[in-house]
């Protein structure tokens, strides 16, 4: 249970962004609609070196009460599809 979160009015929601811009658009939904983002990330091997890579490219997920943080709030976040 969440304790800012009293009413369970928050679910887990799945947002396409734009190729690559993932952590952008991540900091940008927590920066402007104020909602929490997981983004799953594991390492992966890329050009000889390990590095932090989305686990699901192009997608990530949201944390928000859709009531209080309308679904249209989504799309002016330019890299949210």
């Amino acid at each position: 249970m969440d304790p800012k979160d009293p009413d369970h009015s928050r679910h887990w929601y799945v947002v396409h962004t734009r190729s690559q811009k993932e952590l952008l658009a991540a900091s940008l939904l927590e920066e402007r609609l104020d909602v929490a983002v997981y983004l799953p990330e594991a390492l992966q091997p890329y050009r000889g070196e390990m590095r932090l890579r989305p686990l699901f490219p192009r997608y990530l997920f949201v944390h928000a009460d859709l009531a209080a943080t309308p679904a249209s709030a989504f799309d002016s976040i330019p890299v949210v599809l």
